[in-house]
């Protein structure tokens, strides 16, 4: 779907088997490695993406690949497969307290759009009778 939209798609795949059976797909750059080794990483071109999506069985190896996406390379948008319920929290707050390299503070957070512009202001105290 995503080459189908043109955009240019890396897989990683760490199962040579696998490799051999992904090899028919069209319009698919396909890399042969660990994804949350850094060098197969730069390799997939992660320096560069947009996207990158961590979607192995594993949610520990997942969590490791969000965060070298994020941390390490700068990957302003990182999807990760999350296999058990309890991992969802954890992938979370994890890809979300590590700012991808030039991040701004805050960037991962919503922002609103008063921002700088709220003021407090005293209400005047309610005199009775006057």
């Amino acid at each position: 779907m995503l080459s189908a939209a043109r955009n240019d798609v890396t897989l990683v795949e760490s199962d040579d088997d696998r490799v051999a059976e992904l090899r028919s797909l069209p319009q698919v750059r396909l890399l042969a490695g660990d994804a949350f080794e850094p060098n197969v990483l730069a390799d997939a071109g992660a320096l560069t993406s947009y996207l990158v999506m961590a979607a192995t069985g594993r949610d520990e190896d997942n969590l490791v690949i969000s965060l070298l996406a994020k941390g390490q390379f700068g990957v302003g948008r990182v999807a990760a497969r999350v296999n058990e319920a309890a991992g969802v929290e954890v992938i979370e707050t994890a890809i979300t307290a590590v700012p991808g390299r030039g991040a701004h503070p805050g960037r991962d957070r919503p922002a609103c759009r008063h921002r700088g512009r709220h003021r407090r202001t005293r209400r005047p105290a309610h005199r009775p009778g006057s």
